[in-house]
């Protein structure tokens, strides 16, 4: 028998040491492999298919609740009137383009006409037979619009009677809103299937016949994982996917393997031909640490240097290459901790600094938070004067407001080791633009408040100065009325003078209110007070102011019950309302409706007088401001009454609106105040 050779076993030996693990290796691989896969498709599956369940879910939910707050829209009131205010129309399709919504938003009044609509040629028509449940309802067919849908409806409710129903929202929604939700690929496809009717909505043509009793099953061809949609009764989130697809890339892998061990088989061959142990032991070091950095990011493995061949200054290479790596991957870990405490000092800075309320504090806040990023120099302030240093000095400037020119206020220095660099410079000039800006800001607000104190203070001194002349020349007019020998054609002049006079008082009363308001000096005295009489009372005043302009005047109060709240303060409210309403309305009538609303009291003064415009209405509570059209010239004032109205209840915790259908169609004022101390 032939003896074999030492290069015979050596390759012998290398294939058997070389091949046998690999092959065994293939072995397992090919029996563990499918089951792994198997077992991460299937977690994948479950997971993707919680997912999209969650998120149809949640966007089924928050569409709801949005398109439920529709409903609470005070225009949602037109919805009773024959002459539909274009308002809502214009909502619902803001709301469909806001939402991307792939459907129609409709609102059927209470006899089942479509008063508003998304799809034009739906306005007028009626819902018929058509069966739509509130709430969100099952896919179906649906006849107003020719296709199948999901519906999601809700009651509207009047604004002024909560429990009032007067017509529905409508939502059509299509199920092709749920293609982003859904995920397919070349691999795998998710879909919706209903339980009960077998429906299935998919972007693609899908054939599905299984069950929704399991999460996760698997036939013949595919895994399949089912999510229920907790919004959706009947309605899971089905995904499967091919086992031969799936299994594609091991097999692929498989194959490699096979050409790879042939290849092997070829190469240790030759190489255990070539190669003496010598030059195998060192390769299989330098493999060994390199698997090691790689797996195990242990950067401190080295490789052991043996010789001065081509091997040995690889391996001196292969160390110098892992020892700058590790120096870098060190500069970089400090480089971005340096970065990161930077950043946070630098928030903190401004937080800081736009906190200070003076020049000297935000100077001194500022020096204090520079001192967080350069904690090695000095960082000093020369007020005025100019620093004689050689340090790296910024000239810091404010603004002085009476000049209205910019002023030296002085510099602030740095000293240290080293002088800045560019960037340094740079960013310290960034931070002190900051602190110019800060100083800025507090100069203007202290002008604005000294401001506003003055013209308050000289509103209010005016003001008085003008009550006392004007109540004698009020009293003197009264006095010559009273003269019984004084000339009857000339009677009007001293009643002329005594009705212009209690105007302009009354406009200075108003400008006084609203200057003690300003000034903060209101002062709020409530206590436990019976609507019935303050009623009583307001009535009887307007009353005749009504009876002298021959209007008709009623007042209803469905509330009679106790109130807690400043009496004078909510008598100013309600005369200056109806005096108003009274003013703007020629004839016709004015009537003052007292309602509970829960944990308030609402006051409505409605009247038939001249209206408002939507456009007036946002301008009524500016102060000094009127509304300029033809039907309002000739009524006079100050422009304070609403305004002085709405802020008298706001201090009582409640608020003023104005409501109107438009010019010439009357409008009504609503004070709403709480009932109970707050």
């Amino acid at each position: 028998m032939t003896k074999l050779s030492f290069k015979a076993k050596l390759t012998i030996s290398m294939l058997a040491a070389a091949l046998l693990p690999y092959m065994i290796a293939m072995g397992i691989l090919s029996f563990y492999g499918k089951s792994q896969i198997k077992e991460g498709l299937i977690k994948e599956l479950t997971l993707q298919t919680a997912s999209s369940a969650k998120e149809i879910g949640g966007y089924f939910g928050s569409l709801s609740a949005e398109f439920l707050s529709l409903t609470k829209f005070e225009i949602m009131d037109d919805a009773l009137t024959e002459d539909i205010d274009k308002r809502i129309v214009t909502l619902l399709s803001s709301k469909k383009s806001d939402w991307k919504l792939d459907g129609e938003l409709l609102c059927i009044n209470t006899e089942g006409v479509i008063v508003a609509s998304t799809m034009p040629t739906l306005l007028g028509s009626s819902i018929g037979n058509e069966v739509i449940i509130d709430g969100v309802s099952q896919f179906g067919a649906l006849k107003l619009v020719g296709y199948k849908a999901f519906t999601i409806a809700f009651p509207i409710y009047a604004s002024f009677e909560p429990t009032q129903s007067i017509g529905r929202l409508v939502m059509i929604f299509k199920s092709q809103n749920l293609a982003s939700k859904l995920s397919v690929d070349d691999k795998k496809e998710s879909f919706l299937y209903n339980r009960r009717s077998g429906e299935i909505i998919s972007s693609v043509a899908v054939q599905y016949s299984g069950g929704t009793n399991e999460s996760v099953y698997e036939d013949a061809q595919h895994i399949t994982a089912v999510q229920r949609i907790e919004s959706l009764p009947d309605w899971f989130v089905v995904t499967h996917s091919d086992k031969d697809s799936a299994f594609e890339v091991l097999d692929r892998f498989m194959l490699f393997l096979m050409i790879a061990l042939l290849a092997g088989t070829i190469l240790i061959v030759v190489a255990s031909l070539l190669l003496s142990s010598k030059v195998i032991k060192p390769i299989q070091d330098l493999s060994a640490a390199a698997e090691a950095i790689g797996k195990e990011q242990a950067f401190d493995k080295r490789v052991p240097v043996e010789s001065s061949d081509e091997i040995g200054v690889l391996s001196t290479l292969f160390n110098q290459m892992v020892e700058n790596i590790e120096e870098a991957l060190g500069a970089l870990k400090a480089e971005n901790s340096e970065r990161l405490r930077l950043f946070v000092a630098l928030i903190e800075m401004f937080k800081e600094i736009t906190a200070s309320k003076s020049e000297d504090e935000t100077i001194e806040t500022a020096i204090l938070q520079m001192k967080l990023f350069w904690p090695e120099k000095q960082i000093r302030f020369f007020k005025g004067e100019e620093p004689d240093t050689q340090e790296d000095c910024f000239l810091l400037h404010g603004f002085d407001f009476e000049k209205e020119e910019r002023t030296r206020l002085g510099h602030i220095c740095t000293h240290g080791e080293e002088r800045l660099n560019n960037e340094e410079r740079q960013f310290f000039s960034s931070i002190l633009e900051m602190v110019e800006l800060q100083i800025e800001r507090i100069g203007l607000w202290r002008k604005t408040e000294a401001a506003s104190q003055a013209k308050s203070a000289f509103i209010a001194n005016m003001s008085h100065e003008l009550r006392t002349p004007l109540n004698s020349v009020i009293g003197f007019s009264q006095f010559l009325q009273s003269i019984d020998e004084f000339p009857v054609e000339y009677i009007n002049i001293p009643k002329n003078i005594e009705t212009a006079g209690r105007h302009l008082l009354s406009m200075i009363n108003d400008i006084l209110d609203m200057a003690k308001i300003e000034s903060g000096k209101v002062e709020v005295f409530k206590e436990a007070i019976e609507s019935r009489d303050i009623v009583a009372e307001v009535c009887a005043i307007s009353s005749s102011l009504a009876h002298a302009k021959k209007i008709s005047f009623s007042a209803e109060q469905e509330f009679g019950g106790q109130i807690f709240s400043d009496p004078k303060l909510l008598k100013q409210i309600l005369l200056n309302l109806l005096s108003n309403a009274i003013k703007f309305t020629e004839e016709g009538s004015v009537m003052l409706i007292v309602k509970d609303a829960g944990k308030s009291v609402v006051f409505a003064v409605k009247d038939s007088g001249i209206g408002l415009s939507a456009e007036d209405i946002s301008k009524l509570f500016t102060d000094f401001t009127q509304i300029e059209n033809h039907l309002q010239k000739k009524y006079k004032g100050t422009g304070l009454g609403l305004s002085l109205c709405k802020k008298l209840a706001l201090h009582l915790g409640g608020d003023v609106t104005i409501e109107s259908e438009g010019i010439g169609k009357g409008s009504t004022a609503i004070l709403s105040i709480p009932k109970d101390a707050e």
